[in-house]
């Protein structure tokens, strides 16, 4: 079988620590260090939204929301984006058996709305030991918050961003790594936070391309890789 890479392995330590970040006021309570393009890094992976940290299961986040005062809704995965179905898939593509994978329908989405309107969503990606939090978004109603001091206090939770853009391009903190610039995109391998006034007033923290890779990796992983015997025969080598 192939070998799991350490992206992999990686995110299995996500899912098995889940550590919960603290806050603070002044300097910035995570670690934190200068990246290729001089800006500022942190372990973004130790941030929290409302207590909830990359990594969790729906079990783990649900008392979080209820004690935050969110009232929940929640949507179950659609049968094709199931572990299990995925597998199955990867293993017809390769024509190769089956492996031996529960089949779990399980949420893929908690929101929730607190009596000041502010709203938060909750976003799962289904794996091997069950959906675990890729993605949190956490948006502010402009009506019954501080405007003005919003920005002041999320980097007193989180530290100083990384970058601060122009206009609704927001602020980003990016993850210490050998991404050479942090700037508005997506890391694709690790987790970032952003903020961005727009439309809404949206902080968004997430890993959900690092982790969907290392995912596809893991169920990669269980098959035996394609090989040339075949070809080579049919065309008499």
């Amino acid at each position: 079988m192939n070998v799991i890479s350490a992206a992999a392995i990686a995110f299995m330590a996500c899912i098995s620590t889940a550590a919960h970040a603290q806050t603070g006021h002044g300097k910035s309570p995570h670690q934190v260090q200068k990246g290729p393009d001089g800006t500022l890094r942190y372990d973004v992976a130790s941030f929290d939204v409302v207590g909830i940290t990359l990594g969790m299961n729906p079990e783990q986040v649900r008392p979080l929301l209820t004690k935050a005062g969110f009232t929940l809704s929640e949507r179950q995965v659609p049968a094709h984006q199931t572990y299990e179905r995925l597998a199955r898939a990867q293993a017809s593509r390769l024509n190769q058996p089956m492996p031996d994978v529960k089949q779990v329908s399980d949420v893929s989405e908690i929101t929730g709305t607190d009596t000041e309107r502010n709203s938060l969503t909750v976003s799962f990606l289904q794996t091997q030991a069950g959906p675990v939090v890729a993605t949190v978004k956490l948006t502010f109603d402009r009506d019954t918050n501080d405007m003005i001091g919003l920005e002041a206090d999320i980097a007193k939770k989180y530290g100083a961003p990384s970058r601060k853009m122009l206009g609704s391009y927001g602020s980003h903190w990016c993850s210490m790594g050998n991404i050479a610039k942090c700037d508005l995109l997506t890391d694709a391998s690790l987790p970032k936070l952003s903020f961005v006034s727009a439309i809404l007033e949206t902080s968004t923290l997430t890993n959900w391309l690092g982790m969907q890779s290392a995912r596809n990796q893991q169920i990669e992983a269980m098959f035996q890789p394609t090989s040339a015997d075949r070809q080579r025969r049919l065309l008499g080598r």
